[in-house]
């Protein structure tokens, strides 16, 4: 998505990077940021990465966003942010590694915060400021706009959630899916914190005087990765039906 090109001409049609893999999207492609600074937009990042950080090139804020806030890898635990680094003998991890940041330094705040919190808490933080820095006796410049990518990292496994979310399924009697349902309705409760917050912004639009949210000057796009993690390797609680397969599908064939 972040660069518009298909996989396989980007050199990311293999197995997805590993923790210590030293590879990346090469810098030689423009990404959706880049091209979004060029025409005056103020560029914020959320979540998840994923695109390489073998080399300072390679980190979020020197492709185009002016601030970041997430983790560098694929994935990691939701509350503690720690992602396994080096496989040991058996098949098993030797080596974890924290793994959440603000812009280029770890943040030690987000421990015992699920991802999702956190991405909303911040959101919230991005806009507050981008407001304020916008705003004159609540007015506000339409021609400085903001854009906010927000890669959230429910649900993804590993499937950990509170009590509060999977109480929304009482009738669910498969105890994994009923994990990742509750994880989906974590992820609705921040989208619904942030899409709050930016109804709640009001300001006076100093090209023609009347009275706006933000929301109302504001595209969301919604998109998702890859599909449910259903049968393939390992359940986690998703489901593609009608369709067929699983997140994965696609790769195990090409290898088989």
């Amino acid at each position: 998505m972040t660069t518009g090109y298909y996989p396989s001409l980007t050199g990311g049609q293999f197995i997805i990077l590993q923790s210590l893999e030293p590879v990346g999207i090469p810098t030689k492609f423009k990404i959706l940021p880049e091209y979004l600074k060029d025409l005056g937009y103020a560029t914020h990042g959320l979540g998840k990465w994923h695109l390489g950080f073998c080399h300072p090139d390679y980190l979020p804020q020197n492709r185009g966003f002016d601030s970041w806030s997430g983790f560098w890898n694929g994935a990691g635990d939701h509350y503690m942010h720690h992602v396994a680094a080096i496989r040991g003998d058996n098949d098993t991890f030797d080596t974890i590694g924290f793994d959440y940041f603000k812009n280029e330094e770890l943040d030690y705040s987000s421990l015992g915060k699920s991802t999702s919190q956190l991405i909303a808490d911040h959101a919230q933080e991005i806009l507050y400021k981008h407001v304020v820095k916008n705003t004159q006796e609540n007015n506000y410049n339409t021609s400085n706009p903001f854009f906010m990518y927000a890669a959230f990292q429910d649900g993804h496994a590993p499937l950990q959630v509170e009590e509060e979310f999977t109480d929304l399924y009482p009738n669910e009697e498969d105890l994994i899916r009923k994990k990742y349902l509750g994880m989906v309705s974590r992820l609705d409760a921040a989208v619904g914190r942030i899409v709050d917050y930016l109804e709640s912004i009001t300001y006076t639009v100093t090209e023609d005087g009347q009275t706006r949210s933000m929301l109302e000057d504001t595209i969301i796009i919604f998109s998702s990765d890859n599909g449910g993690q259903s049968n393939l390797y390992l359940y986690e609680g998703g489901s593609n039906l009608p369709l067929r397969g699983s997140k994965e599908s696609f790769v195990r064939r090409m290898i088989h």
